[in-house]
């Protein structure tokens, strides 16, 4: 019979543990499967280091949405032919911007790959992908 540890030296059969469960009223019954839900979900969760995580954030930030959507614009624009010059040059700027902060990533990636020791392809295309949330 399985037992769960309540207190240091205190252990109570699984089956009694149910019972209490099921004698809580409903609202009590979803608050306290939200809790499990949670314990099992945080150890579930990868843990990462500090710099992991700051490299993961560097490595998943998206644009702006804004900005992708002037550059949908512009972009639109461009394709049927009613790009001002002023606009190309917004345009120009966004495109430098996003190089900009794809080359930022692709930095963070190269520093996880190191950090981790293992190679930027194996983080890419193995294993190590789920680094990319």
């Amino acid at each position: 019979m399985t037992t769960i540890e309540i207190k240091p030296n205190t252990r109570v059969e699984l089956d009694a543990v149910l019972n209490g469960v099921s004698a809580l009223d409903t609202h009590e019954l979803q608050d306290f499967l939200q809790q499990v839900a949670q314990v099992l979900a945080e150890r579930k969760a990868p843990h990462y280091s500090r710099a992991e995580s700051e490299l993961l954030k560097k490595v998943n930030k998206g644009y702006p949405e804004s900005v992708k959507q002037r550059f949908e614009y512009l972009r639109d624009k461009q394709t049927s032919m009613e790009l001002s010059a002023v606009e190309e040059q917004e345009l120009l700027a966004i495109t430098d911007q996003f190089e900009a902060w794809d080359a930022e990533r692709l930095q963070a990636l190269m520093e996880l790959s190191a950090l981790k020791n293992i190679g930027l392809e194996q983080i890419l295309e193995g294993p190590g992908r789920d680094y990319l949330a």
